[in-house]
């Protein structure tokens, strides 16, 4: 009798290409700024972190490089402590991000704590108890299937604050959609996250237009989604969005 051969996840498809290019992709994440990526909602980073109570608790889902787990570690100081939790299913991948994250040698910086997890159920994060500030999934969300992504949208509200928000940066793709390697991504639309938002009891403040791609692709283009419970938003935190 033949036994089946079970056929590789999406998810585990992903996981392998970045386990196999941990380094080169590190590098190539590392060759940008955390400024000039995430310029679009710095404003509403500095008032997260203003706005906590004593610390400021930030999750970085998908950090891969350490490149912003790092940044946002650094922000600490003796008024405004940041304690940073990085997830990063990819082991590899991780190995990275940890020894870049492991040199931050500010004042008041505390150490970045990586956990091994993923939507859509975030257990292992969720085994922590805590709830976020602020909770960044950058260059994730075309990784999550269509079906997955209620259930994604779910674990994120359970872990958000009562005034915290969620950033999620989109990535369309021009073309035939193709990731261009073996990665599998899937489509993403704001109005398919607004609409996973309102059966959630969350809300989508701003958005911005679509944003050229800091790495140079043609291909690709990015679009950044500020993200709070319905019962906390407002016409201050839309004009926060565009501050300079």
């Amino acid at each position: 009798m033949t036994k089946a051969i079970k056929s590789e996840s999406s998810h585990e498809i992903n996981i392998r290409f970045y386990n196999e290019h941990a380094v080169k992709l590190a590098e190539q994440y590392d060759s940008t700024q955390f400024e000039a990526v995430h310029q679009a909602w710095l404003p509403i980073l500095k008032k997260s972190i203003r706005g906590s109570k004593l610390v400021c608790r930030i999750l970085d889902i998908g950090a891969g490089s350490g490149r912003d787990a790092k940044f946002l570690a650094q922000l600490s100081t003796d008024e405004n402590l940041i304690q940073v939790f990085a997830v990063e299913p990819a082991y590899s991948l991780a190995k990275q991000g940890k020894n870049n994250t492991s040199k931050i040698t500010t004042k008041n910086t505390l150490p970045v704590t990586w956990l091994n997890d993923s939507l859509p159920y975030l257990l292992v994060t969720k085994a922590v108890n805590l709830k976020f500030d602020l909770i960044l999934l950058s260059a994730v969300w075309m990784h999550i299937p269509l079906g997955k992504r209620s259930d994604s949208i779910n674990s994120l509200k359970g872990l958000l604050t009562p005034n915290g928000k969620l950033i999620i940066t989109l990535r369309h793709q021009r073309g035939s959609g193709s990731s261009g390697d073996e990665r599998i991504m899937y489509k993403v639309s704001i109005e398919e996250l607004q609409a996973l938002c309102s059966n959630n009891e969350l809300t989508v403040i701003e958005h911005t237009q679509l944003e050229q791609d800091k790495l140079g692709r043609d291909q690709v283009q990015w679009q950044t989604v500020v993200i709070s419970h319905v019962n906390n938003c407002g016409s201050e935190e839309q004009k926060l969005f565009y501050e300079q």
